[in-house]
């Protein structure tokens, strides 16, 4: 599967057709690796020397893809990326086999778990700026959040997504504000991460938002 998606060039204030695409591949893998992780370890560094609050560095400075290999064909997880230019902006893992909701109201009902979804550092406002660099792509992640949306209608799941989001402010606010999905716990078995879900009617609701 291979759709268009409207990215935000910040260069230029104007979006631009980007590809969003299902065949991830190891090569994909390899990239982040080789391209993405240097930038977010090179920006931690300097916030960690510069002793800015922990709080507020990246905390994924150590994920590796490449070690997501074996799972690629595994039954009930599905891959996503984003395309632009010949370089890679974005993935994401979900996964629709293992989870269930917790809201009250769907308790045990399926949905679509977000097991990781990372963009490109330099579409990360955080990292560009303690680099001194300017940020290149916005609604990456958007859009990737809104194809597990629709995931999650297509496997019968009316939507529904859950996810535990990695503790920087600014990521709690995208998912709480930009993804309308509603924070339940600080889950000890995650690391109190903060564990966010979303009901059919707050899908339906962000979809409509990441249409304008």
């Amino acid at each position: 599967m291979k759709v268009p998606v409207q990215i935000l060039d910040l260069s230029s204030g104007a979006f631009v057709e980007a590809e969003l695409f299902d065949e991830v591949t190891l090569e994909h893998f390899v990239e982040t690796q080789r391209n993405w992780r240097p930038m977010v370890v090179e920006a931690t560094m300097s916030m960690v020397k510069r002793g800015v609050d922990s709080k507020l560095q990246p905390t994924h400075w150590h994920w590796n893809w490449e070690n997501k290999e074996a799972q690629l064909k595994q039954f009930g997880l599905s891959f996503y990326g984003i395309e632009y230019a010949g370089q890679l902006q974005g993935l994401m893992k979900v996964d629709l086999a293992k989870h269930a909701a917790r809201i009250t109201t769907q308790a045990g009902e399926g949905l679509a778990y977000i097991d990781y979804l990372e963009v490109a550092p330099w579409n990360l406002r955080e990292i560009t700026s303690e680099l001194g660099q300017n940020q290149r792509f916005g609604v990456v992640g958007m859009n990737l959040y809104a194809a597990a949306v629709l995931l999650s209608k297509e496997a019968g799941f009316d939507g529904r997504v859950g996810l535990h989001s990695l503790p920087h402010p600014r990521t709690e606010q995208f998912y709480q504000k930009t993804c309308r999905m509603m924070p339940l716990q600080r889950d000890p078995a995650k690391e109190s991460l903060l564990y966010l879900e979303t009901t059919p009617e707050l899908a339906d609701i962000f979809l409509t938002e990441a249409k304008r």
